[in-house]
């Protein structure tokens, strides 16, 4: 079994599971999308280029945050973004009740009262606008929203600063770069 295929079953699991901590939500995400989507693409184009051993650690080095820092800001889209722009339903991780590191943080920061209505709505087949809006306030108010923005410029900066260690000039650093920087201002 793959890395990936490893990190899908982790998902599948956790999603049967009450309680699921942050770090089993970032080690999800470490071998889903930050394996999948950046680390093996980059790997794969670096052993095709030549790279030497030091740059592809540099390469791990930074596909690690940059995947995390990608799933955390599609996780705050999921619930905030613009259906138009994403090209699919908000809220459907609320309807799934999915464990987020965004709804994981509100849990842990929201009253009681706000727990509980978190966990009336969530997994909730019947989702409707204002149950949307209800999870945003209570993700907005808890402090979990701001938390996770910080959290999201935080990896950006570590993926930024191993990235400029990277021993190459030219387009492919350059296109590294401002994919950090595109990374900080995606709304889709």
């Amino acid at each position: 079994m793959n890395k990936v295929e490893f990190g899908q079953e982790l998902d599948v699991v956790s999603s049967r599971k009450d309680e699921i901590t942050k770090e089993e939500i970032f080690r999800i995400h470490k071998l889903k999308t930050s394996k999948y989507t950046f680390e093996g693409p980059l790997l794969i184009g670096a052993l095709l280029g030549g790279a030497k051993q030091s740059d592809l650690e540099i390469l791990k080095g930074y596909s690690t945050p940059l995947g995390l820092a990608f799933q955390l800001q599609d996780d705050i889209l999921g619930v905030f973004g613009d259906e138009s722009k994403l090209g699919k339903p908000v809220g459907s991780d609320i309807r799934e009740g999915k464990k987020t590191f965004l709804l994981l943080k509100a849990k842990e920061t929201c009253s009681k009262s706000d727990k509980k209505i978190l966990e009336s709505i969530l997994g909730s087949k019947n989702l409707t606008a204002k149950n949307i809006n209800k999870v945003r306030e209570i993700i907005t108010r808890s402090g979990s929203l701001e938390h996770n923005k910080q959290l999201i410029h935080e990896l950006l900066k570590e993926a930024k600063d191993e990235i400029s260690e990277l021993e190459i000039n030219g387009d492919g650093k350059t296109f590294m770069i401002n994919l950090v920087d595109y990374l900080s201002e995606r709304d889709y």
